[in-house]
């Protein structure tokens, strides 16, 4: 009831200050218009009237944002979700993963990216026994080739030769976890952390019940 009465506030004090009838009056009117802070404020009393989780509010801002522009593209104008991802979409990517697996595991998450090029970006997630508060970093020095290299060290069969077919290779060696993905910022939205998140608990399970202790590629 407080949030749908404090969304009903909102729209009519945006609708007042829209009237063309204000606007005559006072021109300010638009001047002194926060549309985008509006629509957030609008958008988070929507989402608390709905009783949206954390993880529905993530689904439904990367739907609206990226998914949705990218279902019928404009000529001459490439769309968002077809971009190269930059480092502030991996280090949100990153940071709902972790917070994703925070219920899953003990202790906390470090998070690195170690090796980018144009094509593939590779993710390292860390274990660690001490809690601590989100850590990102790119020290991406390290070719792609070289760190493939590494990994397939601790594979029994060979590398793929198409990750874009192929975007949710994983490698568990140890207490880290490295993940291979294709560098387009499809791979990294939230929303895609979230159904990674849910895939990783799910090869943990698996391997947890298989008797299977090695490290090897899920």
């Amino acid at each position: 009831r407080e949030a749908a009465d404090a969304l009903a506030a909102v729209v009519e004090k945006q609708v007042r200050r829209l009237d063309p009838a204000l606007a005559q009056v006072d021109p300010a009117f638009e001047s002194r218009l926060d549309e985008r802070g509006a629509l957030e404020e609008i958008d988070a009393l929507a989402y608390e009237f709905f009783c949206l989780s954390e993880e529905e509010r993530i689904l439904v801002e990367d739907t609206v944002e990226h998914v949705i522009p990218a279902v019928q593209p404009n000529r001459g104008r490439v769309p968002a979700l077809w971009w190269p991802s930059t480092r502030d979409d991996r280090r949100e990517y990153a940071r709902t993963l972790a917070g994703a697996l925070a219920d899953w595991l003990d202790g906390s998450i470090g998070t690195r990216l170690v090796a980018r090029n144009d094509d593939l970006a590779i993710l390292q997630l860390s274990l660690r026994d001490e809690p601590g508060s989100f850590e990102y970093s790119e020290k991406d020095d390290e070719s792609v080739a070289a760190a493939l290299s590494r990994l397939a060290e601790h594979l029994h069969d060979p590398l793929p030769g198409n990750f874009q077919a192929l975007p949710d290779f994983r490698v568990f060696a140890g207490r880290d976890l490295f993940l291979v993905k294709p560098a387009g910022k499809r791979f990294w939205l939230r929303s895609t952390a979230l159904a990674d998140a849910n895939a990783i608990v799910i090869d943990l399970h698996m391997w947890s019940n298989s008797g299977d202790k090695r490290a090897d590629r899920l």
